[in-house]
């Protein structure tokens, strides 16, 4: 689980990434492909794709994430925005923008490790 062989256009265009979820760097990872997943996942269904989205939603779910947390996530991830964007929104300041993403990122990552997902 978390390795994903992916087939985006053709059988010419195969990659293999790997996401360590239980690392800080993994989960970023992660989300900054989720919409390539998700949309491959959409159109062919890749059991390892599903499982892999399946246990982030999971995930995301138990890691404890404050109501904030989850907002600016859903904002810079879901919403393609820069954290500028999002500093502007919620009238924060751009360093604590990046804190809250850092700080739930982290959470995310602690659960996987907890579940030793890569062993």
């Amino acid at each position: 689980m978390g390795v994903c062989r992916i087939d985006l256009q053709s059988a010419s265009r195969v990659f293999e990434e790997k996401y360590d979820l239980t690392s800080v760097e993994g989960v970023s990872s992660f989300l900054d492909r989720v919409h390539e997943l998700y949309e491959v996942f959409l159109s062919r269904d890749t059991l390892i794709i599903r499982e892999t989205i399946v246990d982030f939603s999971i995930a995301l779910g138990i890691a404890n994430l404050t109501d904030r947390e989850h907002r600016v996530l859903d904002m810079r991830y879901v919403g393609c925005l820069s954290t500028l964007e999002i500093a502007r929104r919620i009238n924060e300041s751009e360093h604590r923008v990046i804190n809250e993403i850092d700080s739930a990122i982290t959470k995310i990552s602690k659960v996987f490790s907890e579940w030793r997902y890569n062993e």
